[in-house]
């Protein structure tokens, strides 16, 4: 009881102001974004409780270090989470109106905060310690790495909302995950110029360098070398009153701490970076891009697995054909019919879409669309990154955008 009466009563006024602040700061935009749309209720609800954790996880760690100018060293930990934050409030603003928006914003929000958390916690947990560990660097590592990956992450999100304004779905997922390391390269080359190209790489190195700021930077005077160290040059220090006195002295202004309290700090930090572990736990799986890979090669009914039960079918539908009319299509139909099928073709290695590719693979194509009775689309482009899928689509009713089910859709 004494401990954590100490816990929640030290310097309670200032730490409660900062707590405040801090959770303040880490939600208000999400208020001011949201108010641009009607809410549901329960969106409201689920923010206050996420603050309300938010307030609690911060005013307990403010008692291992209080969060002042002078230790933003520390509380740079809170970077990666803060750079999610704006990058998920642009995608908001930009599709503002879309029906998915305001849950995803909601989500992404709050596993941006849950993520800032994380790695001040994980800071703050390594401050506890001598940095020199091993165990203590592979912890700042650790911390680099996600700081990175999340960084990187979320500001992809941002540039593809930039680039097609729409959500990142898992059908975009699927095209990106199938890509070639050929083909990405012809895609940034067409999608991006050489200086958007090197402001893509200048961003980078600037997120590696924020990784290295919150996993690498630390206080000169940390918690492990105050316990001891200054607290024994203290108790020596040479001075007029006793040596008892000298300790008690040094407690009461807070110079140092000491070893009861350096106990109760670290033992403190082990349990809210646990607690920081087993909330994000259930919640690793919303983080993009994790969530449309989940959706896509894990869901039941995620695209991969409609393929693969589609491959499953195909010869066991082949089976089944019976063609029982001996008169074919152009027995019955008058003048020709012509259907061609660009199976696997790509518009980048075709001359007559591609008038720079340095072979003339499109001859015929190239020819006839020079002439007035022939249609040419110049911007067609497929609407799945799959064969089978493609070609469902291309040859019925249905379509992307009326979500049309295959068994209620007429063939073309």
């Amino acid at each position: 009881m004494y401990v954590v009466k100490r816990v929640f009563t030290d310097d309670w006024k200032r730490r409660l102001i900062s707590s405040f602040l801090v959770t303040l700061l880490l939600y208000i935009v999400w208020f001011v974004s949201l108010s641009l749309a009607w809410l549901p209720g329960h969106f409201i609800t689920d923010m206050v409780r996420a603050m309300l954790g938010c307030f609690l996880i911060v005013y307990l760690l403010t008692y291992i270090e209080p969060i002042t100018w002078r230790s933003w060293r520390l509380w740079s930990g809170f970077i990666p989470g803060v750079v999610g934050l704006a990058f998920y409030t642009y995608v908001y603003v930009a599709l503002l109106g879309n029906s998915q928006t305001a849950e995803l914003y909601t989500t992404y929000y709050k596993l941006a905060v849950y993520l800032a958390l994380f790695t001040y916690s994980l800071k703050i947990l390594n401050s506890c310690w001598s940095l020199s560990s091993w165990l203590i660097r592979l912890s700042k590592v650790f911390l680099s790495l996600v700081s990175f990956i999340y960084m990187v992450t979320s500001a992809s999100y941002a540039v593809y909302v930039m680039i097609y304004h729409d959500v990142f779905s898992e059908v975009a997922f699927l095209s990106i995950a199938l890509t070639t390391l050929e083909e990405a390269a012809g895609y940034m080359k067409s999608m991006f110029t050489p200086l958007m190209l090197l402001g893509l790489a200048l961003a980078i190195i600037f997120f590696a360098a924020l990784s290295w700021l919150v996993a690498w930077v630390y206080p000169k005077t940390y918690l492990g070398r105050e316990s001891k160290t200054n607290y024994i040059e203290a108790a020596c220090t040479d001075t007029n009153d006793s040596l008892i006195g000298e300790k008690r002295l040094r407690r009461k202004e807070g110079a140092v701490a000491s070893p009861k309290k350096v106990t109760v700090k670290r033992v403190l930090a082990i349990f809210l970076f646990i607690a920081m572990i087993l909330i994000l736990r259930g919640k690793f799986i919303k983080f993009f891009p994790v969530h449309e890979y989940y959706m896509c090669f894990i869901e039941a009914n995620g695209q991969m697995q409609v393929f693969e039960r589609i491959n499953k079918t195909i010869p066991v539908n082949a089976a089944t054909i019976h063609i029982t009319s001996k008169e074919t299509l152009a027995q019955t139909l008058p003048g020709t019919v012509i259907v061609v099928v660009g199976e696997s073709a790509a518009r980048d290695h075709m001359s007559a879409f591609t008038p720079s590719y340095p072979f003339q693979t499109t001859p015929w194509q190239s020819q006839i669309e020079k002439s007035s009775s022939f249609i040419f689309f110049p911007k067609a482009y497929s609407n799945y990154p799959n064969t089978v899928m493609a070609l469902t689509q291309a040859l019925t009713s249905a379509n992307q955008y009326n979500k049309e089910a295959l068994e209620h859709s007429s063939i073309v």
